[in-house]
C-alpha cells in the first residue's frame, strides 16, 4: 500500500536565525598549574588531536542526524568518549594522552566539542543540499528554475510567488506519471534519491525531507538558507497533525520499488 502525502498549512511563525556555537576556553581543575604548564598541556593536546582520526566524529554525526533528535552536549560528549574507548586504536591514543595528564575533558573543551558541532552542521547541510539537487533534477529546469544562494529576499519572494514555483509545490504531492495510479509521487521520488541506504529508510527521514521541502516552498521564509529552527517548525507541524496518513512510511515506499 503506497502512502498518501498531504500538504500542510504554513506555520504561524517561521524564523531563520542560526546560532553560531564556538568552542569554550579549556578549563583546568583539581590541580593548580601556572600559565606555562597550562600552555604545555594545550600544546600536547593539540598535537595528539592530529592523531585522533575524525572518522569517529563523522560516524557519530551520522547517527545523531538520522535520529533527528538533538541530544545534550553531555550526551554527545559521553557517546563520543564511548566510541573512542571501544576502538583499539583510539583507546590507545587516549591512554597515552592520559599518561601525559591530558584528560578527555580537556580534549573535549579545547577542540573536540567544536569539531563535533561542525560535523553535525556539515551532515545536516549535506542532506539539505542533496534535497535541493534532487528537487531541481526531479522537476527539471523547464518546470522549476533553481534559485541561487546569493539571491536577496526580494528575488526569493518573486521566485516563491511565481506561477511555476507554486505549480511545482502543488505537483510535489501528485503522481509522477498521471496515467499510472501506482507511480510514485514527486516527493517520494525525491526522498528515495536522497536516502538510498536501507538503514536510512525511516519515517523520520521521510518527514524531515518533507519539512525541508515545505521550507523551500514556504512563501514566508525568504532566506535561501534552510535553518534548523525552520525545519523543526515544519517537522512539528507534520508530527502534530491529525492526518495520520500524511506521515510518510518509507518501508511501504521501498517495499517494491528499490532493486
Amino acid at each position: 500500500m503506497r502512502p498518501i502525502v498531504t500538504k500542510y498549512s504554513i506555520p504561524t511563525s517561521i524564523t531563520s536565525d542560526r546560532t553560531v556555537a564556538t568552542a569554550s576556553v579549556p578549563k583546568v581543575t583539581d590541580q593548580a598549574v601556572n600559565l606555562h604548564e597550562l600552555g604545555k598541556l594545550i600544546q600536547i593536546c593539540q598535537r595528539n588531536l592530529a592523531k585522533l582520526d575524525t572518522v569517529a566524529i563523522k560516524e557519530l554525526a551520522y547517527e545523531i542526524f538520522h535520529k533527528h533528535k538533538q541530544p545534550s552536549d553531555q550526551t554527545i560528549k559521553d557517546r563520543l568518549k564511548e566510541k573512542l574507548e571501544n576502538d583499539e586504536y583510539y583507546a590507545s591514543r587516549l591512554q597515552k594522552m592520559h599518561e601525559k595528564d591530558v584528560s578527555f575533558d580537556l580534549l573535549w573543551e579545547d577542540k573536540l566539542y567544536s569539531l563535533m558541532l561542525a560535523a553535525n552542521c556539515s551532515k545536516r547541510d549535506y542532506y539539505i543540499r542533496k534535497i535541493k539537487e534532487s528537487l531541481w533534477s526531479t522537476f527539471g529546469i523547464n518546470r522549476l528554475k533553481p534559485f541561487e544562494d546569493t539571491w536577496n529576499k526580494l528575488k526569493m519572494k518573486e521566485w516563491k510567488q511565481s506561477k511555476t514555483t507554486r505549480q511545482a509545490h502543488h505537483d510535489l504531492y501528485s503522481q509522477s506519471d498521471p496515467e499510472d495510479d501506482n507511480s510514485n509521487t514527486y516527493i517520494t521520488l525525491i526522498i528515495k534519491s536522497v536516502f538510498t541506504a536501507g538503514k536510512e529508510h525511516t519515517d523520520a527521514n521521510a518527514m524531515w525531507t518533507q519539512a525541508v521541502l515545505e521550507s523551500i516552498f514556504n512563501e514566508n521564509h525568504l532566506s535561501t538558507k534552510i535553518d534548523s529552527e525552520v525545519v523543526k517548525i515544519w517537522t512539528d507541524t507534520i508530527t502534530d497533525s491529525d492526518l495520520v496518513n500524511t506521515q510518510l512510511n518509507l518501508y511501504n515506499m521501498f517495499e517494491f520499488q528499490i532493486n
